[in-house]
Formats: C-alpha cells, sequence, structure tokens
C-alpha cells in the first residue's frame, strides 16, 4: 500500500507503502474447519503456528491456512502500521483518531465519484472486502444503512471489533472460503475493495472478483483496485521472487504481492454479468499497474 495520503481516492502510488486492511477468506485446511464465519462479537480462535518456526515457504503454492496464519501474525504485531505502513508510524505510532480519519477521507472521495458515475445510486447495504481493523467499514456506516466487514484474519477481526463505533449498523467477519458463502446473491448495494486484491493470489482473487459480481444487487455498485504486472516484473521469473522473499522474511509472516491481466479480469466480470462503468489505470512503481474498475450489474 502507499501512504495514508496516497490510497485516499484508491490508488497506491507505490506498492511498497501502506499496505490496505488485507486478506479476504479461502476455504481452509486449518483446525477452524471448512468455514471460519464468526459475527462481530463472537470469539476468535488463535493462530495455529507460527511461521517463523515452519522454514521457507513456497510463496506462489501457499496453503490458505499459511496465509491465515500468515495474517493473523500480522495482524498481532502492529495491526494499525500494517494496514497503513508509513514508516514514522511504525511501532504503535498511529493514534486511532489520525487512522481512522484516513478512512473517512477515502470514502468521501470514493463516494463522490461513485456520485458522478452512478446517481441513483442505493445506500442500503455495503460490503467491505478485506476490511482488517475496520478503517473504511466504519467510514463506509456514514453512508451506508448496513456495513459489513470481512477478512481472513481473525486478529484483524478482533481489533476491528473492538474500535467498531457504530455497533448497531458494522458487522465484522472472518471468512474462511475462497468465496463469499456466508452472504446470499445480490446481497449488497454498494461492495468496496481497495489494494486488497493486489495481496491474494491470482487463483483466489479471480474467484473472488466473481463473488463481487455475484453479491451485487441489481443495480448496484462494484468498486475494486487490482494489480497487473509490468514487463519488467514479467520477465523475472516467479521462482527467483519466491527464493528472494522467503530469505528476506526468514520464514516469517510477510505481505505477498500478486497480479492478474486484465484481459482475464475483465472477462471474468463479463463472464459474471458485471458492466464496467468506468476505469482507471495509474503506474505503482517498476514492477506493477494499478487498475481501479467501477462496475454495476443490469
Amino acid at each position: 500500500m502507499n501512504n495514508p495520503g496516497a490510497i485516499l481516492g484508491a490508488h497506491p502510488e507505490n506498492a511498497g507503502r501502506p499496505h490496505r486492511e488485507l486478506s479476504s477468506g479461502f476455504r481452509p485446511r486449518t483446525r477452524y474447519g471448512r468455514k471460519n464465519l464468526l459475527a462481530c462479537g463472537a470469539g476468535f480462535p488463535e493462530s495455529s503456528g507460527n511461521l517463523g518456526r515452519r522454514g521457507i515457504l513456497n510463496f506462489t503454492l501457499m496453503q490458505i491456512n499459511k496465509w491465515q496464519d500468515n495474517w493473523n501474525e500480522l495482524g498481532k504485531e502492529d495491526p494499525l502500521w500494517v494496514v497503513l505502513t508509513d514508516p514514522s508510524r511504525k511501532g504503535g505510532k498511529w493514534t486511532p483518531a489520525e487512522f481512522f480519519a484516513t478512512g473517512q477521507q477515502e470514502i468521501s472521495e470514493v463516494m463522490a465519484r461513485a456520485a458522478e458515475l452512478h446517481p441513483t445510486l442505493h445506500k442500503g447495504k455495503a460490503l467491505d472486502f478485506g476490511c482488517g481493523v475496520g478503517r473504511l467499514s466504519q467510514a463506509l456506516a456514514t453512508h451506508f444503512d448496513e456495513v459489513h466487514g470481512v477478512d481472513i484474519s481473525p486478529s484483524m477481526i478482533g481489533h476491528a471489533v473492538r474500535f467498531n463505533q457504530f455497533p448497531d449498523r458494522c458487522r465484522f467477519h472472518v471468512n474462511g472460503s475462497e468465496r463469499l458463502e456466508l452472504f446470499p446473491d445480490a446481497s449488497f448495494d454498494f461492495i468496496y475493495s481497495n489494494i486488497v486484491l493486489q495481496h491474494i493470489e491470482p487463483q483466489y482473487s479471480k474467484q473472488y472478483i466473481a463473488e463481487f459480481v455475484r453479491l451485487l444487487t441489481p443495480g448496484g455498485l462494484l468498486v475494486f483496485q487490482i494489480l497487473s504486472a509490468t514487463l519488467l516484473r514479467r520477465l523475472v521469473p516467479d521462482a527467483l521472487v519466491e527464493r528472494y522473499r522467503a530469505a528476506k522474511n526468514r520464514g516469517g509472516a510477510f505481505i505477498g504481492m500478486f497480479g492478474v491481466p486484465q484481459s482475464e479480469v475483465l472477462s471474468i466480470l463479463d463472464q459474471a454479468g458485471g458492466r464496467i462503468l468506468a476505469s482507471e489505470t495509474r503506474p505503482n512503481g517498476r514492477r506493477w499497474i494499478s487498475h481501479r474498475h467501477f462496475v454495476t450489474k443490469p
């Protein structure tokens, strides 16, 4: 992710700076069961292990339970900084007031853009996918009647519940599936995901995009950001990237970066029944290109 100022409005200028509250749902192979769906206020299971004791991880073939452990560990250490990795804020230096104010500003700018593209949007239910500690979920609660935040990390959801200032309209869930089965079709008028899919392996992120369209009400609005690789990044073998990251992180928890070719993204949206209202593209360093899509469903 980028710094707090850069993420407002949605696009990271530098993938090495704030990493938006991540993670999303997967089908785990863990003691949590096939689905780990914990609603707001419920207890949360502990991580099943310390990644530092597991040796070098296979980056591209990493099992879902390890991804859940990975983000659970990150959520325990310095959760606000993991969400917005401003170097000057590392070590617990984010104050909650400053941190959540960045979410309010981001959502205000996104809603202004949404009003331009879709002025008749109904503001009933919203989904914040990859909600982390609820920075954007709470901001969405000032615009929508009901908000649901979803994340793969039990520790992040635990923080989100504790920080929640809108318990009457904002609920949080740990999702343990590569799909969003806890919600029925056409559940949400607005779905938002920013600087989240870029941290999810493509085999899962592509499924989530289709799930977003499934969950969108007819006439609703989906806004999501995703990366694609530049030629420079495509020239680097994935195996080399894996070895570098494994050595750099010494088997510990880390924040991965992934891209999906935009031709595949557009194909998924078309097959799922989505219609693109607008797309925005920005360079994101030398290795990535950031894309933001505004999508509706007839």
